[in-house]
């Protein structure tokens, strides 16, 4: 999906941002997943068109075990151009929880949605 048309953020909002995503890292350094989600949304909020935080966000998501939310973070992130951020797992960290997220899904399910 197409990550919806925002304002570039300000300066103030980016800078907001930056410091909300280095308190994230420290979070999780401590084992704060959740805290870290929570900072990472908001970093997310203040700068909605960094492929970076999205990246991080959808990171933090899976290791909370997230595994929906975490695919459409994912999405988010390659739809801002992460391959151009440097991140360049998105797509494969995608694909596995994809495959995850689909082994739950009833065989008849999958093959009445397929047909």
């Amino acid at each position: 999906p197409s990550p919806a048309a925002h304002a570039p953020p300000g300066p103030n909002e980016r800078a907001q941002a930056a410091q909300l995503a280095t308190d994230a890292v420290q979070a999780v350094i401590l084992g704060e997943l959740l805290r870290a989600q929570e900072l990472l949304l908001r970093a997310s909020e203040l700068d909605p068109s960094s492929a970076e935080l999205a990246y991080r966000h959808a990171r933090v998501l899976e290791d909370l075990a997230s595994h929906e939310e975490a695919i459409l973070e994912y999405c988010r992130a390659l739809a801002l151009g992460s391959e151009h951020a440097g991140i360049r797992d998105a797509r494969s960290r995608l694909d596995t929880l994809y495959e995850i997220v689909r082994e739950r899904i009833p065989p008849a399910a999958r093959d009445a949605f397929v047909a």
